[in-house]
């Protein structure tokens, strides 16, 4: 039983530390608004990454224009961060930097084991695998927020053109995320571990007591 207990709250504690809401502070559809700008709060001294996010699967020309290491037409416009007005960053989100995507059922479990928050949605998270969608992602601009910023940031988009289905992000850096997952990441794998080892110590002791209750029964003394 403590080890269930522990592996559950170890799960716990790396989902928390692990939350999309961290690691993805913004993320909003394309097809809502084809230019806006929202309040977006950003931690100071951090690295962080713009993406376009798919829906893995998603058929098209335009979906094999997004997934692949060069200039694409399928998604077109710009989007800025300015902080107290100052304008911190710019960019094209036509431009590439990395493709990220899930392409193998050891990929898709380690994310559901690991508590990766990204390459899936926010359902998918949730739902530890059993719903929502895994995601591809095109990084198509990098900044880091200076030390000296307060508040929130403004995130601002202009869409020319887009298919449909697509999502406009603001992530921590992949560096950053890997430095994080190098310190933390016994808490969900090791989580999970307990979890089925406590489970199966529960089952064996559950089997042997009733093992045990059936001997000591009235009709099976002789």
């Amino acid at each position: 039983m403590i080890l269930l207990v522990t592996g559950i709250l170890a799960i716990l504690a790396a989902t928390w530390t692990n939350r999309p809401s961290v690691w993805r502070p913004i993320v909003v559809d394309a097809s809502v608004a084809e230019s806006d700008t929202t309040d977006v709060l950003l931690r100071p001294g951090i690295d962080y990454e713009v993406s376009l996010e798919v829906e893995r699967g998603t058929a098209g020309a335009g979906a094999r224009q997004l997934f692949k290491p060069r200039p694409q037409s399928a998604v077109t416009g710009r989007w800025s961060i300015t902080c107290q007005d100052d304008r911190i960053a710019a960019g094209d989100f036509t431009n590439y930097i990395r493709i990220e995507t899930v392409r193998s059922w050891r990929g898709e479990l380690y994310r559901v084991i690991a508590r990766v928050p990204f390459g899936v949605d926010a359902a998918k998270y949730r739902g530890f695998g059993l719903t929502g969608s895994y995601l591809s992602e095109r990084v198509v601009g990098a900044f880091q927020l200076p030390d000296d910023i307060t508040g929130s940031c403004q995130y601002s988009w202009a869409i020319d053109g887009s298919m449909d289905n697509v999502r406009l992000a603001i992530r921590r850096s992949e560096k950053d995320w890997r430095a994080h997952s190098r310190q933390l990441a016994f808490l969900p794998i090791g989580g999970f571990l307990a979890v089925l080892l406590g489970s199966f110590a529960l089952l064996v002791r559950g089997l042997i007591l009733l093992r045990s209750r059936r001997d000591d029964s009235p009709a099976t003394r002789r």
